[in-house]
């Protein structure tokens, strides 16, 4: 992915008055930023658990995220 991608999802999710997120969303993101390393890894992690504040968290069954 590039800057102007993460620039994109910053823009489309400013749109919302709130960001949902499912449980594997959050264990993928986490383990994508494990290819990252220090000192880059200690702030994007930071940051992450800061969005995580702000976040709802939903728990939705893999098989319904994927029915179409």
């Amino acid at each position: 992915y590039s800057v102007e991608d993460f620039d994109l999802l910053k823009m489309k999710i400013a749109d919302f008055d709130e960001v949902l997120v499912t449980p594997h969303v959050l264990a993928e993101t986490s383990n994508l930023l494990g290819y990252l390393s220090d000192p880059l890894l200690s702030k994007v992690r930071a940051l992450f658990a800061a969005m995580l504040l702000r976040w709802q968290e939903h728990f939705t069954r893999s098989t319904e995220l994927t029915h179409t």
